[in-house]
Order: C-alpha cells, then structure tokens, then sequence
C-alpha cells in the first residue's frame, strides 16, 4: 500500500492526477498534514488520515515533530509518495525513512543549491532527494541535477503533475499576441 501525502493546496493539485491514476488499480492512502489548515474543504475524497499540527513557537519545527512518533499513519504502508518541498513533505519523507519504508519524491531534483533561497523549500529538496527510492522529476535538468549529485535510487523524467490537471479544459480559439 501506498501512502500520498499532502499538506498545501499545491501538493493537493500535483497529486491529483495521481490519486485518479491510482484509483482501483493500487491501493493507496491519502495523508493530509494540515500545513494550509483550510485545503480540507476543497478536497473531495472524504478517505483522507487527518494529522494535527499541534503549534508551537516555531510552526516548521512544530509540522515536524507532529510527524515523528505516529506510527499509526504508517501501519499496512510500504511506500510513501511525498510532492514537492515543502516542510510537510520532508517530514513524511523523514518519518519514512526512519521506519524503512520506500520513499517515492514527485517532483524531485528541482534546485537553487542555495539554502536560503527558496527557505526552507531547498534544503527540504535536498534531504528529500538523499532518502528517496524513486525520483520523478519534472524535466530532464532535474534529472540531471541528481545525477550529478550521485544521489541513490532510480530516476524518471515524468513532466509536471500541474499540467495533468488540465487536460479536461476548453480551449478558446481568441488569441491574444
């Protein structure tokens, strides 16, 4: 079983496609984080695990810790599928590494290589990138990037989950120059 987490709206929109993917061909749980407190509305799978952020002085340290020890997310699991990097995501990638499970990084080897710049987004990348199994990156320079980095684990080039999003789209035939 495959665990999806998400804890922003923009994690929800990337693994959107994912979730329709996966619906009646693997079985998958979703996980939502609570980093964006008011995404839950818009979310229509009603089977989502609810974790709660309980805030401290420090909200990244407090989506942390509220990962670690909750081992009941991770019972029957044997991959976790993280989006992006976001604190929420680096947190699930920790929690899963710390109990052997697969680690699966969508949208990985994007970089600044400046810590500071996106902050905390590149050093979440980064540490994401050194305990996932499976690395599906947007292009072939994110590819590139972990290859570079010696970074363990196998690597696809998938595109970017967004633009699965909107296939179901009407175009307009007005163009604007």
């Amino acid at each position: 079983m495959i665990l999806m987490s998400f804890g922003t709206r923009p994690e929800y929109i990337k693994i959107k496609p994912l979730i329709e993917a996966f619906e009646g061909r693997l079985p998958f749980k979703l996980l939502f984080t609570g980093q964006h407190v008011d995404l839950l509305s818009n979310v229509e799978d009603q089977d989502v695990i609810r974790l709660e952020i309980k805030d401290g002085p420090n909200r990244l340290d407090s989506i942390v810790s509220s990962v670690m020890n909750q081992n009941h997310i991770f019972e029957g699991i044997d991959a976790v599928l993280v989006q992006g990097d976001t604190t929420s995501a680096f947190a699930i990638a920790l929690a899963a590494f710390h109990r052997k499970l697969k680690i699966i990084h969508l949208e990985a080897g994007l970089r600044t290589y400046d810590l500071h710049n996106p902050y905390p987004e590149e050093f979440n990348r980064q540490a994401v990138s050194r305990v996932s199994n499976i690395h599906l990156c947007p292009t072939m320079d994110s590819a590139h990037n972990l290859s570079r980095e010696l970074v363990k684990g196998r690597t696809y080039v998938v595109g970017n989950t967004v633009l699965d999003n909107l296939v179901d789209l009407e175009t307009s035939k007005t163009y604007f120059v």
